[in-house]
């Protein structure tokens, strides 16, 4: 088996998630109520951002798609049409919902809420280069400057805890 493929941008995808994707387990559960639960606002935050309330959609990547969206999104910052919006996308600093702002050259993206939901689930590996946490990106009210990345779990084993996604024995 070659494990350089699981390598993206410099960055090794956890253990837990090759070990998904080599046995085609990295899927979306059938019961969204984990991602719901997850992607609740706490209460401090109920009315800045928009909520999500289509957990229907929730969908992994596989490789290739893991692998070409998280090529893509090195480039968003040099990309003409997000010159005027940037954090649109790349998001603000915000010392209530951190990190606020996604740091392109360490992180993976691995799912979303759908085609064309714009709220990719994203590995952030700057605070730990071999245990990333994960977030996804939250819609402001203003979405040219109201966007902000937020973290959601701790690691990657914590997020598939909590969304439901089994690893087989």
């Amino acid at each position: 088996m070659n494990r350089d493929k699981y390598t993206i941008n410099g960055l090794k995808l956890p253990s837990r998630l090759i070990e998904l994707i080599e046995n085609d387990a990295w899927k979306a559960p059938s019961n969204k109520s984990g991602i719901k639960e997850l992607l609740k606002l706490p209460e401090h935050l109920k009315g800045r951002f928009d909520e999500f309330d289509d957990y229907a959609n929730f969908e992994t990547y596989n490789l290739k798609l893991i692998t070409g969206e998280s090529l893509a999104v090195k480039k968003w910052p040099t990309t003409d049409w997000l010159e005027d919006t940037g954090a649109m996308f790349l998001g603000t600093p915000d010392e209530v919902v951190k990190p606020g702002v996604i740091d392109v050259d360490k992180a993976i993206l691995i799912a979303d809420l759908g085609h064309g939901s714009d709220a990719p689930f994203t590995l952030d590996y700057r605070e730990d280069i071999h245990n990333p946490s994960v977030m996804i990106i939250r819609w402001g009210k203003d979405a040219t400057k109201d966007n902000r990345w937020m973290k959601i779990a701790d690691d990657f084993d914590s997020f598939i805890e909590k969304v439901g996604i089994k690893v087989p024995n």
